[in-house]
């Protein structure tokens, strides 16, 4: 029995440690950086002041000399879900799936660009990742597995009865500040040249009470062993700061043909643990070993991306679009996600101007998972995304641009319980996303 309370206490410490690390980067739909966006899902050939993010070389071909602007807000709603279909877990009655819920009620995009000649100067302001905050309302599947597999092990049979109660929530942000300039070489193509300086932001917090684990016939609690099973309570805080290059190309052959190619180049992101306990005298040492020990450090830069696009505007008043986001995530450097693969983000789109006033377009893009593995701390699923959206011309230099976009994480089964022989875990993501913003053209 002592090997048991020992194996238990340390299993219980593990479980507070990856309570924390189920964390999610929060909520980032990195494409997303202005309201236009969800038009066509496609603008990585504009050359509106959004190319700022989109297309920075593009600038030099905006219509107008003078001041471009514009401003954006997201609202944005996720849901994730495991289902646990081993036998351990359905026999003791959490064979429901683990849900968790992400929102993000300020998502802000901030593009502004000065045209003069052959000139076009730029800024932005936009979260480059994260940007809103997740809950875990009842922990999940390998939490509860790690606590029960250790009981199995030790008893010599599986635990008759489990509760706890655990939460846990976190919030993430990048947000990244740009500045760059555009110039154009030829009547056909323009260069551009930026740099980004990327402030990263974590807060966690969670608890795990009430552990009750029925053995045989005995059930083990805090009352009876408050040294291994007493609540506790934990926060992590961490930031960091780290710098990106911008380089970009817009090839415009024709009026009616539009090239954008960019890439983005990034430096190391360190992030440092200001992390604290309260309760269980024990977790500080076991947590002293973990990556979210207090001033531990991980990498969260951006991986390295290319990103082209296509404009062609078949009639004056229809345009088609087509843009393709590649990350190189194999050569990230990174060490905060796993192991990762490169992915891709296609998207096309069409939009029409039934008036001067009014521009109505809708997209469609499918995205491809970044890590080598899925875990229940982070989905990695391939995704489909379909928007509509709306400019509406107010005055003679303002717009009113809306949309919005639903993300369908395709639902996949795979064995990958934790639990003792295994079993079948269903995994399903979705999102909901709503903006609304408004630009300036002189």
């Amino acid at each position: 029995m002592e090997n048991f309370r020992s194996t238990l206490r340390n299993t219980t410490y593990l479980l507070v440690c990856c309570t924390l690390l189920g964390a999610p980067p929060a909520l980032a739909l990195n494409k997303s950086q202005s309201a236009e966006y969800l038009r066509t899902l496609s603008r990585n050939a504009t050359t509106d002041v959004d190319a700022a993010f989109y297309n920075p070389a593009g600038l030099a071909f905006m219509e107008q000399d003078g001041f471009h602007f514009a401003l954006s807000n997201y609202i944005i709603f996720q849901q994730k879900s495991i289902q646990d279909q081993s036998d351990m877990l359905v026999g003791l009655g959490f064979g429901e799936p683990y849900e968790a819920t992400a929102q993000a009620f300020i998502y802000p995009g901030i593009h502004a660009a000065y045209r003069f000649s052959d000139w076009a100067v730029y800024f932005n302001f936009i979260p480059t990742g994260g940007g809103g905050g997740g809950t875990y309302d009842n922990g999940l599947p390998l939490f509860d597995t790690m606590i029960l597999s250790a009981a199995s092990d030790l008893a010599g049979s599986t635990p008759n009865s489990y509760a706890r109660d655990m939460f846990f929530e976190g919030s993430s942000f990048n947000l990244g500040t740009t500045v760059g300039a555009a110039y154009k070489l030829h009547d056909m193509v323009s260069v551009s040249l930026g740099y980004r300086l990327t402030y990263a932001l974590r807060s966690y917090k969670g608890h795990v009470k009430a552990l009750a684990v029925g053995v045989g016939g005995a059930t083990l609690t805090g009352a009876e062993l408050p040294d291994m099973l007493s609540d506790a309570t934990i926060t992590v805080n961490s930031d960091g700061i780290g710098h990106s290059i911008i380089l970009g190309v817009h090839i415009q052959p024709t009026d009616e043909l539009s090239i954008g190619l960019h890439t983005e180049l990034s430096g190391a992101l360190e992030l440092e643990n200001e992390t604290a306990f309260t309760g269980n005298p024990n977790l500080e040492s076991m947590f002293s070993t973990t990556s979210f020990a207090n001033g531990a450090k991980s990498d969260s830069r951006e991986s390295p991306f290319i990103m082209a696009g296509v404009d062609y505007q078949i009639t004056p008043a229809l345009l088609a679009t087509t843009s393709l986001f590649i990350a190189i995530n194999s050569i990230s450097g990174a060490t905060a996600y796993g192991d990762m693969v490169d992915s891709l983000f296609v998207s096309a789109g069409v939009e029409y101007a039934f008036t001067d006033f009014l521009t109505i377009g809708t997209g469609y893009a499918h995205g491809t998972p970044f890590l080598v593995t899925r875990s229940d701390l982070d989905l990695s699923l391939p995704h489909n995304y379909v928007s509509a959206g709306a400019s509406i011309a107010i005055l003679d230099h303002w717009a009113i641009n809306t949309g919005f976009i639903l993300d369908f994480g395709l639902t996949m089964t795979n064995n990958t319980s934790s639990a003792p022989g295994g079993g079948d875990q269903i995994r399903t993501e979705v999102l909901q996303s709503f903006s609304v913003g408004v630009t300036y053209t002189p």
